[in-house]
């Protein structure tokens, strides 16, 4: 049982600080990160806030270590040498 509590309680505690952090990311982050999302209406930061809450650990690795979006890498861009 106690197992079982320990489970629960850390499941809730990761969502938890996913919840508050989807906020953050969500309403002001998501800005800095992708801009494109800059004029974003709230629609937008809706759909992405549940995701948000389940991937906050590699998102708030990425914000805090100063990552913006990766640049896609295409065949297109590799032959005009833009590695």
């Amino acid at each position: 049982m106690l197992f079982a509590q320990i489970i629960v309680y850390s499941a809730f505690a990761y969502f938890l600080a996913g919840f508050l952090f989807s906020i953050y990311f969500s309403f002001f982050a998501v800005k800095s990160f992708d801009k494109s999302a800059t004029h974003a209406g709230i629609g937008f930061r809706l759909i992405i806030f549940s995701g948000v809450m389940a991937l906050w650990p590699i998102l708030a690795w990425r914000i805090f270590n100063g990552k913006t979006q990766p640049k896609e890498l295409t065949a297109h861009r590799r032959v005009r040498g833009e590695n």
